[in-house]
């Protein structure tokens, strides 16, 4: 049961995906992918910023999502049967099981848990399984079209999870995602550790 002295009425915890529940992924990812087209790492990541936000509503197919970087970058677009950011996420996917236990944790204690991430199709399915029935919503960017910190990703989740803003709290290491679940009414936290959102938690009423 929820805590009686839940000053708040939080009902729900949402959370990010990498950086949250897992360790971030995304420096690991910008390397391997500047290493596998042979470019430096600042130009790389230069090209994938104009690109990398369609890629991830699934507006923008993973071959053109390349063909538009290397066009950019003056180099051919390589040739290769497997998914390059697929391989660069799997490379650098790094699980924090404590995380999942205390999703666990707050989903006995009564309050439902969701995750809000931004994510690529390639990239998703290196993770789908490891929080299938973790959650009680996951709503993924390429899934819904929108990507953090649009307002409709955010509405998404509460949608889904039933709940009004104000009663959901919006976990997440990017202070710009945080700021744009607070601007739909949502409580925000950015993750700094495990230890330092549990006391943020607790602080608005949330047994943890």
């Amino acid at each position: 049961m929820k805590d009686a002295g839940n000053k708040n009425n939080i009902e729900a915890v949402i959370f990010d995906f990498g950086g949250v529940i897992i360790d971030n992924p995304l420096p690991g990812m910008l390397n391997y992918s500047a290493n596998f087209l042979k470019v430096p790492l600042e130009s790389f990541d230069g090209a994938r910023k104009k690109y990398l936000g369609d890629f991830a509503r699934g507006k923008l197919p993973e071959a053109e999502f390349w063909k538009r970087i290397c066009g950019e970058l003056g180099i051919k677009v390589p040739q290769t049967n497997c998914s390059i950011w697929g391989a660069a996420f799997f490379h650098n996917y790094l699980l924090r099981d404590s995380m999942l236990d205390f999703v666990a944790s707050l989903q006995e204690n009564g309050y439902k848990t969701g995750l809000i991430s931004n994510t690529e199709p390639p990239a998703l399915g290196s993770f789908v399984e490891d929080v299938r029935g973790r959650f009680d919503s996951c709503i993924y960017s390429c899934g819904v079209g929108y990507i953090k910190p649009e307002e409709k990703i955010y509405r998404c989740a509460l949608e889904h999870l039933k709940v009004a803003p104000p009663s959901a709290v919006f976990i997440d290491d990017i202070a710009e995602y945080v700021q744009g679940a607070r601007s739909v009414g949502m409580q925000g936290i950015q993750f700094h550790s495990e230890e330092q959102i549990k006391e943020e938690l607790a602080g608005l009423g949330v047994k943890v």
